[in-house]
């Protein structure tokens, strides 16, 4: 399948809207014009957009998308309740710094909306994660916890801890305040599960990149602002407030890449389905969690040592975490190594038992003369082969000067309780190669996924003399599947 071949006029101008936001954001954070009442004002009335942006985005995808089930649609959903929920916190805070001209009160209800912004987060980057096999997601999972505990470690170490001794507030007030960055640590696990876990689809792939980068933008602005807040020097229009406005954009974008993509999400897949990327891309990326949590621990260990040569027990205690996630991880590759070697001959099986089934599909086409035979035939060997539970095909209807006409449906089976399915496959524009979509549910609820289509060209003696179609309801199709149909064409 193919993305969108040119920008439309409203890409266009969301582009272009975006990079001119951007522009401006950095040029008035470098030059600073104005009166100081002036810069604070427009800088807390422009930081509104982006997070109100990422929120539209979400909620607008998450109900005009297609989606492969209730869990997908629900993730975008929250994640777009975020950035409004966030945007929400910003024009109170605003509210009271550039309308009322007071302090804004620490806590208050600003801190509503921007905390509230984190367990929508959280739990829409979760409900996105991709399933697969169990021990397979627990490494993911383990991986992005060790990395995101070693950060989480300097945090506390440098940031959090000295934040709660310090502060002078009631103690509401010092869990708010530890709040923040330990919530972008919890946010930046998620995100970290999610773009290690990205599919091999690019469009997904290019989704979960943009919304990882918010992520950690987001987070990098939180734990400056919290160290800056601890030293008692923040104040709007700080270097840092650029993070948090590109950081909501790039959430926003999430959200547009799929949107704006040719390309349905098929998920919810079986066992045979493309595989997620559960592993990395070369050595380094491999080492990646590891590298981060013991350069986080060897900085902890030597601040915490350099003058009188003895570890805390809060020290002692990050190491052994560390230690154990590590330990753990190591237990669960060991479960997902089994697992794909069980898997591998699973399939190894499964595309003999296909093969037979082709050579067979071969052998019956080529002893039938009946043309209607011959498509029943070829229907139940397509459908054993394929392991589909619906076969539709299409022969070319020629003219009478021998020309090809146009496409017409001379078999499909499978789908006689399901008329809404076959009117939809009925209606699809006629296209070259192979095509894979998923299926709306109903007429009623068009964009709930039914099923996954698969469909390909056939064609004998070099001449492409019609289609072939394949249905599975619950699970999607894989490259092999693809290019098993293609061959089957081609026979």
């Amino acid at each position: 399948m193919q993305t969108t071949p040119r920008w439309t006029r409203v890409q266009c101008i969301t582009i272009v809207s975006s990079l001119l936001y951007s522009v401006i954001f950095v040029a008035m954070l470098i030059w600073k014009p104005g009166t100081t009442k002036f810069y604070h004002a427009f800088n807390n009335i422009y930081q509104i957009v982006p997070p109100a942006f990422a929120g539209y985005c979400g909620l607008h995808y998450a109900l005009r998308g297609r989606h492969s089930g209730s869990t997908q649609r629900i993730g975008w959903a929250w994640l777009g309740a975020a950035g409004l929920s966030f945007a929400l916190g910003q024009i109170t805070w605003t509210y009271y710094e550039s309308f009322r001209g007071v302090d804004v009160p620490f806590p208050g209800w600003a801190d509503v909306g921007y905390l509230g912004a984190y367990p929508f987060l959280l739990a829409g980057v979760l409900l996105l994660f991709t399933s697969s096999h169990l021990a397979g997601r627990a490494k993911v999972l383990l991986d992005s916890m060790i990395a995101a505990g070693g950060l989480g470690a300097l945090s506390w170490y440098f940031l959090v801890q000295r934040m709660w001794h310090k502060s002078d507030t009631a103690l509401l007030g010092k869990i708010i305040g530890v709040s923040y960055p330990l919530g972008d640590i919890a946010v930046l696990c998620g995100a970290l599960v999610l773009f290690t876990s990205a599919s091999e689809n690019k469009v997904v792939r290019r989704s979960s990149g943009f919304l990882a980068a918010g992520i950690v933008l987001i987070a990098f602005f939180d734990t400056t602002f919290s160290y800056y807040s601890l030293t008692n020097a923040y104040h709007t229009g700080m270097w840092t407030d650029w993070s948090l406005s590109f950081g909501w954009i790039l959430v926003g974008y999430a959200s547009l890449v799929k949107l704006w993509s040719r390309e349905t999400e098929v998920g919810a897949a079986g066992e045979d389905a493309v595989p997620l990327r559960t592993g990395g891309r070369g050595i380094l990326r491999l080492l990646m969690p590891y590298l981060i949590a013991f350069s986080a621990l060897a900085l902890i260990v030597y601040d915490d040592g350099k003058v009188d040569h003895i570890l805390s027990p809060t020290t002692s205690g990050i190491g052994f975490a560390l230690m154990f996630l590590v330990i753990v991880r190591q237990v669960f590759t060991l479960m997902e190594n089994r697992h794909l070697t069980n898997n591998l001959e699973r399939i190894v099986a499964m595309r003999t038992h296909q093969l037979k089934s082709l050579h067979a599909l071969t052998n019956a086409v080529n002893n039938t003369l009946q043309t209607d035979q011959v498509l029943a035939t070829a229907s139940l060997h397509i459908k054993q082969a394929m392991r589909a539970d619906a076969v539709v095909i299409w022969l070319l209807d020629p003219t009478e000067n021998g020309e090809d006409e146009h496409l017409t449906v001379s078999l499909h089976e499978g789908l006689e309780s399901r008329p809404d399915t076959f009117h939809f496959i009925d209606t699809l524009p006629i296209q070259e190669g192979m095509q894979m979509l998923s299926l709306p549910g109903s007429l009623k609820e068009p964009k709930v996924s039914g099923g996954v289509f698969l469909r390909g060209g056939l064609r004998w003696q070099q001449k492409r003399i019609g289609m072939v179609g394949v249905i599975r309801w619950a699970k999607t199709f894989s490259r092999t599947d693809q290019q098993l149909l293609e061959s089957i064409g081609i026979e």
